[in-house]
This record gives C-alpha cells, sequence and structure tokens, in this order.
C-alpha cells in the first residue's frame, strides 16, 4: 500500500515546516514547488516558472510512488482543480491512500507574499470534494 499525505494551506501557514517534520519522523519522500526555485541554499523566485515549478512537483511525486516510495506533498492547493491530479494518482495506483493536512497557522510570509494575493487566495480556498474519496482530511492551526 502506497500513501500519499498533501499538505495544503496559505503562504506562511507552517506547510513547509509540518511535512519537513514529517519526513524526518517517517521517511516519506517530500515535495513542494517552492523547492524547484531553490539555488544553491538560496530561493530566487520567478514566477514565469510556475507551471515548471508544479509539474516538477507532481513529476517527481509520482516517480517515487512508481517506486514504492510514500510522499509527502507540501503546496497551497486552495482549490479542488488545484490537487485533482494529485487526487488522480489512483488511476495509476488503485492501492494508494491519499489523506490532506489542512494548514490554519500564520507566522507571516517568508517569500514576501503581497497582502492583496494571500487575500485572493483565502478568498478562492475551496473545502475538499468528496466526491475523490480522501481517506482523511485533518485540520491543524
Amino acid at each position: 500500500m502506497r500513501k500519499l499525505i498533501i499538505v495544503r494551506g496559505l503562504p506562511s501557514s507552517g506547510k513547509s515546516t509540518l511535512a519537513r517534520s514529517f519526513k524526518e519522523e517517517s521517511g516519506y519522500e517530500w515535495f513542494e514547488a517552492d523547492m524547484y526555485f531553490m539555488e544553491r541554499g538560496e530561493y530566487k523566485f520567478d514566477p514565469a516558472q510556475l507551471y515548471n515549478a508544479h509539474k516538477w512537483c507532481y513529476e517527481n511525486t509520482y516517480r517515487y510512488l512508481l517506486s514504492y516510495f510514500d510522499v509527502i506533498v507540501s503546496n497551497t492547493f486552495t482549490t479542488n482543480s488545484e490537487m485533482k491530479q494529485y487526487f488522480e494518482l489512483r488511476e495509476f495506483f488503485p492501492d494508494l491512500e491519499i489523506d490532506v493536512i489542512e494548514v490554519h497557522s500564520q507566522f507571516g510570509s517568508i517569500h514576501g507574499v503581497p497582502e492583496e494575493t494571500l487575500e485572493k487566495m483565502k478568498n478562492r480556498w475551496e473545502e475538499v470534494d468528496p466526491k475523490y474519496g480522501i481517506t482523511s482530511i485533518t485540520k491543524v492551526g
């Protein structure tokens, strides 16, 4: 049985911290789009590369699940459409359990996300659609 944990929340809610600690405790592989922007330990965000960052994150998740690793993915995932391709991984891995952890804390943006952007993200937040049959949804913070 493979396991995928999706950690979702607004920027600076503690997603990365939670995912990192989970990786350290459980040995899951961990991916998030922000990792794509790391260069020699420094975060260099380029909005023109956002599509590629999310593609990289998904492809690594798929590749590691294919190799029978459990995976944790942490991104904002404000809408069901942003999570859908991960939910649909069950088409490739019928034994895949998917848990969602929603992080609702706010610690202040380490990446300088403007307040207006945060507000837009808050306004488009959707609850996980039950049609996806998620194993569990946990809310923290």
